[in-house]
């Protein structure tokens, strides 16, 4: 029954995998066979992605904590990736705080057990664990380390997933041209070990929906639909409906995905994102009644009822279209308070399926809702540049007619004359390449240039948000919109809150260093001592990288190694000789290192640097504890505060809060 269980597993015949597995389980109980019961629950918890997105598979849950109890809490490949699958179980049971513990846990087991293929597979697990909106660096960080241990050792499947994992977060960061060479990495996989999970057709469809590529993406769809329909794949037709919904939207057929979307509703009630769509729909063709409908139902406890998974950035952008266009002023600022962290990300559904737009773009329709017209510009032309590096023909056409929306409510010629010039320039790419929704979009605009202008203009920084990093003793106080923590003094705390105080300005490491061995450069006399001590440091070195006897050392033992290298070679001994390889290789690139031209000695790293290292591991030890507690005065940190030589926080001033310190 396991035999059977796997090669269903294999075939991504799902649901005949789980009966073979769970007849195994059964057996292996009667027999008091914990071993077997292991690998029952093991072949069983392959299949969770069968079920379908969101859904807590308590069967695999159930047989998992049964096999843990059995084998004990002994390390073990075993263990590692039970309690990898456990907490995958337990991420859709919106338990996050413990998926992620379980998550640790395993990770931490297959480091120490030292087995490349074990990590590769809780690598993969966790990686759902940590899909939500404010870890796409740590992601994208496991799964580049992923492929490295896949190649390793040549597993080609993980190395497919890793592969997969980098085109999911390159493409929420906007690297559009990372992103296609991990898709064509992929497609080379696939060519040599054979087409895998539909994934390849997917991604082709989401680059063809962004260029406005229609055919082909309807092309890439029908093969989609066979590879998702052949296994029973249900998160792959789900991914099927979410495109289809847009390519239909693009032809001018929006009327043909009600009875699509509410089916799907039907079929999966956890997940918010299909009630998003919903409300899209409905508000994109007029029902503005039934679209508030769907949009008061995910308003509840502002927004809180939408998990933080790997649709909710995208959920809650489209909300945000929702919400101008139903005028919903009370919810307005809730929402642009939740995508302000994200500026300059990408807006994504699904497992990379669809690219919408930029975050700026959502966040400069809800400015231009609220009168904030001067930042609303702002922000459409971060979004116009984004959208153009991205190549994303489509959502630059949309951003083009909703920026041209927001000009035509300036009382300006200038801006009535830049407006029409948007939508011309959107008209001719909607006509070019059929986009019938796009030039519904552009004639409804084109209707409303006639029309007086009504809304009040007002200036980003009367109404400037306030957040607060203030110390209290041991304790620092973080707060920003109504959420507020306390977190422990950690030094590069105080480094942060010495940047926040002085936007915009370049302030240099030792100045830092000074804050955080406690010695602020807060009196006169320190500044006027700056200057000097700035230079004098910054010229200054740590000696010769390595000191002759090591150097000597190094050569000596390279000289037996070699010789230990020519006997392994002539012995066929591949293990022993893969091991001195290691060895030979780091010794060299250390005295490559120790050594430049003319055989003169390199001098360690200058005492700036030291302390430049020091000082910018310390603030981004703090932001990342920062990011653990409030992921959004985290995010925002992380992405305004530069480190280097200089440091400095410089924010975008339509994102940037005023701080109280």
């Amino acid at each position: 029954m396991l035999e059977v269980g796997t090669k269903e597993s294999n075939s991504q015949n799902y649901a005949a995998s789980r009966e073979a597995f769970f007849a195994a389980a059964e057996l292996a109980r009667s027999l008091h066979r914990s071993d077997l019961l292991v690998k029952a629950a093991l072949g069983m918890g392959k299949t969770f992605a069968g079920l379908g997105p969101g859904i807590v598979d308590h069967q695999v849950a159930s047989l998992t904590e049964e096999s843990l109890a059995a084998i004990g809490s002994g390390d073990s490949r075993e263990r590692a990736l039970l309690l990898a699958r456990l907490g995958v179980n337990v991420y859709w049971s919106r338990d996050r705080e413990h998926a992620l513990q379980l998550g640790r846990e395993a990770v931490e087991i297959a480091r120490r057990i030292g087995d490349i293929a074990t990590l590769v597979a809780v690598f993969n697990l966790r990686q759902w664990m940590l899909w939500g909106p404010a870890n796409l660096e740590q992601r994208l960080a496991i799964a580049t380390e992923m492929v490295s241990l896949a190649r390793q050792a040549k597993d080609w499947d993980a190395l497919f997933r890793a592969h997969r994992e980098r085109v999911w977060s390159l493409l929420e960061m906007g690297e559009i041209h990372e992103v296609d060479i991990e898709i064509a990495a992929i497609e080379n996989l696939a060519q040599s070990v054979g087409s895998l999970y539909g994934d390849l057709e997917r991604f082709r469809v989401m680059r063809a929906l962004m260029r406005g590529e229609l055919d082909d993406a309807e092309q890439w769809l029908q093969r989609l639909l066979a590879i998702a329909q052949q296994h029973n794949d249900r998160s792959l037709l789900f991914s099927y409906t979410g495109q289809l919904g847009v390519l239909l939207g693009e032809r001018g057929r929006g009327a043909e995905l009600s009875p699509l979307l509410s089916g799907t509703s039907s079929e999966m009630p956890q997940l918010p994102v299909v009630r998003m769509a919903m409300a899209v729909l409905y508000a994109r063709t007029n029902r503005l009644a039934q679209a508030r409908v769907e949009f008061e139902y995910l308003a509840v406890d502002n927004f809180g009822v939408i998990p933080d998974d790997w649709n909710w950035l995208g959920t809650i952008a489209l909300l945000a279209e929702v919400c101008v266009k139903i005028g919903d002023l009370d919810r307005a600022p809730i929402l642009y308070r939740l995508l302000a962290p994200y500026a300059g990300r990408s807006a994504t559904l699904g497992y990379g399926d669809v690219y919408y737009n930029c975050v700026s773009h959502y966040l400069a329709m809800l400015s231009t809702t609220l009168g904030e017209l001067d930042r609303a510009r702002r922000q459409f032309e971060s979004a116009l540049r984004f959208n153009r590096r991205m190549g994303a023909g489509v959502a630059l056409a949309y951003t083009q007619v909703a920026y041209a929306r927001m000009l035509l409510q300036c009382p300006g010629a200038d801006e009535r004359t830049q407006a029409l010039e948007l939508l011309q320039t959107a008209r001719y790419t909607a006509e070019s390449i059929g986009l019938k929704g796009l030039l519904a979009e552009v004639e409804k605009a084109g209707e409303d240039a006639t029309a007086p202008a009504t809304v009040e203009i007002t200036h980003a920084t009367d109404r400037k948000e306030t957040a607060s990093f203030c110390r209290e003793g041991d304790v620092w106080t973080l707060s920003w919109g109504k959420d507020t923590v306390h977190i422990h003094h950690m030094k590069g705390m105080q480094a942060i809150a010495h940047l926040l105080g002085r936007p915009e300005r370049a302030i240099h490491i030792v100045e830092l260093a000074e804050i955080l061995d406690g010695n602020g450069f807060d009196s006169n006399s320190a500044r006027r001592d700056a200057s000097p001590k700035i230079a004098s440091i910054a010229t200054a070195d740590a000696g010769p990288v390595l000191d002759g006897e090591a150097k000597q050392a190094y050569r000596s033992r390279l000289r037996d190694l070699r010789l230990e290298l020519e006997e392994a070679e002539s012995m066929n001994d591949s293990g022993r000789n893969e091991l001195i390889s290691a060895e030979i290789d780091f010794l060299e690139a250390e005295l490559v290192r120790a050594v430049g031209l003319g055989g003169r000695d390199r001098r360690a790293a200058s005492v700036s640097e030291r302390i430049r290292v020091r000082v910018t591991n310390a603030i981004r030890s703090a932001i990342a504890r920062v990011e653990e507690n409030q992921p959004a005065i985290g995010h925002h940190l992380k992405v305004s505060i530069r480190t280097g030589t200089f440091c400095s926080y410089s924010p975008d001033p339509g994102v940037a809060p005023e701080w109280r310190l």
